[in-house]
């Protein structure tokens, strides 16, 4: 029996992102190559040669060069690498409350027992508001690697009682 499977080849076009990228990199050396001419126009009064390259002329070009054309092609790529740094580990602790409402809601369905949903909703609010204070107060005290272990501590007391609810 012979399997007739083609696979077919995705290709990406980046060519949008390499052409921001050249942007990035061409203007970040205008807005370098500015600043460094202005550097040296201000510490050696010899480099103030024409008029036209005098500092009062040459400082825009060099603030517009750096913050928005240097700064601002770099934006999209920053955002896109952020959300998909950020969104693998937001899904898994978002996911933590709504699954846990289930569970518990099945096990009162099984085992009967009052309603607890609105507990649960109660204490998340609270522990969301207190928990950024905690968070901002322990690391000033004990650092941030210390904090990011208790809140790793936390996830996996979630696991522990997340296995227990759903057996």
């Amino acid at each position: 029996m012979s399997d007739n499977k083609q696979t077919e080849t995705i290709r990406y076009d980046d060519a949008i992102v390499r052409k921001f990228a050249y942007a990035t990199i061409i203007w970040g050396l205008i807005g370098m190559l500015a600043g460094l001419w202005l550097a040296l126009e201000l510490a050696n009064h010899s480099f103030n040669v024409l008029p036209e390259l005098a500092f009062g002329r040459l400082r825009p070009l060099h603030t517009n060069a750096v913050i928005f054309a240097f700064v601002g092609n770099g934006m999209g790529t920053r955002v896109v690498v952020g959300l998909f740094t950020v969104a693998v580990p937001a899904l898994g602790m978002g996911l933590g409350f709504p699954l846990g409402l289930r569970l518990v809601q099945r096990r009162r369905e099984l085992e009967g027992g009052p309603e607890l949903g609105p507990w649960l909703w109660g204490i998340n609010g609270a522990a969301g508001v207190c928990a950024s204070g905690l968070a901002l107060g322990s690391s000033m005290v004990w650092g941030v690697p210390a904090t990011l272990a208790v809140g790793a501590g936390c996830y996996l007391v979630l696991l522990g009682c997340t296995w227990r609810l759903g057996r």
